[in-house]
């Protein structure tokens, strides 16, 4: 070919092949540059969840969970958290690398920014992480507006009306002689991790036919080896988005261990949002057909309601607390009982802060428990008027 007629290769195109062959210790590597690109992807999207809540919601229920459920079964196999040992291991690998980084021979500027796009390259892997599996949940429209619920100023009425509700349902359930109590006055479940895990499956299932935006896909709870220790942090459970697994603290009391599971497990399917995922749980709890995780699911939403309640009146607060049964009263105590040699531990506050970052780097507000409430309020608002 006359070398007059040859295409002329752009001007973009001979710059970035000529960077790729350049010898390897003369730029970045491939994989860095892969992570980088994801990067630009993962804002770009991030701009899109922010901009149109439609868009994160579709993305969500759709690219998010396919990738959430992936991971939820490539490391459903192992046998322990691997996002724990992940943890237990970072001391380590971080004096391993600053080691290395004092015997790199970094000679020019150009060879110490190279090596520090390698290693921040890795931070772009995982903020690209926290954005594709987990930031569309925050900027979705909210769970108050999938269910058509009208929340708004609660009144002390209407807290004290859902808390009577949340109290009857639990005295039926106790006095029916379903739920077994052991000698430290805490309920159990009678049943073991896999038994709990398929059962939760189960009522995901069944909730998923009645609730469209509820998706569910197999998934495995996982203890935590560490949970006696873990405790000092308040941390009852925790899905970890760079593993996709569902890590719950054993060492708490069964009825807060059973609605954590469901808890995570709803984080785990993109409900990012920590009210919405307690309320998640709520409505899974209902829907299982083993009746002790219908109480755990009802006492700790009761729990919720009551704070609240006595935030407001006193008085109405100790008309409940009269109102439920001695079984469950004694349960309440024996919890607080348990977790007083924990509440005042520094650890927490700093785990808490921590969380605070993560959500608020994912896109989330300030993470509250409060929002529960409110929609605990509409639900028995809309039961009250006979609307499903």
């Amino acid at each position: 070919m006359d070398e007059r007629n040859r295409p002329e290769k752009s001007k973009h195109q001979s710059v970035i092949l000529s960077y790729l062959k350049r010898p390897a210790q003369d730029r970045l590597p491939y994989y860095a540059l892969v992570f980088y690109l994801l990067i630009i992807i993962s804002g770009i999207l991030f701009l899109l969840f922010n901009l149109i809540p439609s868009f994160a919601d579709a993305y969500n229920r759709t690219v998010g969970q396919f990738f959430r459920m992936l991971l939820a079964l490539l490391t459903a196999w192992i046998p322990f958290s691997l996002s724990e040992a992940i943890l237990i291991c970072i001391p380590g690998f971080l004096v391993w690398a600053i080691i290395q980084t004092m015997h790199e021979n970094l000679e020019t500027w150009k060879q110490s920014l190279l090596y520090t796009g390698r290693i921040v390259s890795f931070l772009a892997l995982i903020l690209s992480m926290l954005i594709l599996l987990f930031s569309a949940g925050f900027k979705g429209t909210t769970l108050a507006q999938k269910l058509d619920y009208e929340t708004g100023d609660t009144t002390e009425a209407e807290l004290e009306s859902t808390a009577t509700f949340l109290n009857n349902r639990i005295n039926e359930l106790v006095e029916s002689g379903q739920i077994g109590f052991d000698e430290s006055n805490l309920s159990y479940y009678e049943g073991n991790w896999h038994d709990l895990n398929k059962t939760l499956l189960r009522a995901y299932e069944k909730a998923s036919q009645k609730y469209d935006f509820i998706k569910t896909f197999p998934s495995t709870l996982k203890p935590i080896a560490s949970s006696p220790l873990l405790t000092y942090t308040h941390i009852a459970g925790a899905y970890t988005f760079f593993t996709g697994e569902v890590n719950i603290n054993y060492n708490f009391p069964d009825y807060v261990r059973v609605f954590s599971s469901a808890h995570e497990m709803a984080h785990q399917r993109g409900f990012a949002r920590e009210d919405e995922a307690n309320f998640i749980a709520f409505l899974v709890c209902l829907e299982s057909d083993d009746p002790y995780v219908t109480y755990c699911g009802l006492l700790n939403c009761y729990e919720y309601v009551l704070s609240a309640l006595d935030s407001e009146s006193e008085t109405a607060s100790e008309t409940q607390w009269l109102l439920l049964n001695d079984y469950t009263k004694r349960e309440m105590i024996a919890y607080r009982d348990f977790f007083s040699k924990y509440s005042g531990s520094p650890v927490a506050t700093v785990v808490n802060s921590v969380s605070q970052v993560v959500q608020n780097v994912s896109g989330g507000k300030n993470h509250s428990y409060g929002v529960v409430v409110d929609l605990l309020v509409a639900y028995h608002n809309n039961l009250e008027k006979g609307v499903p």
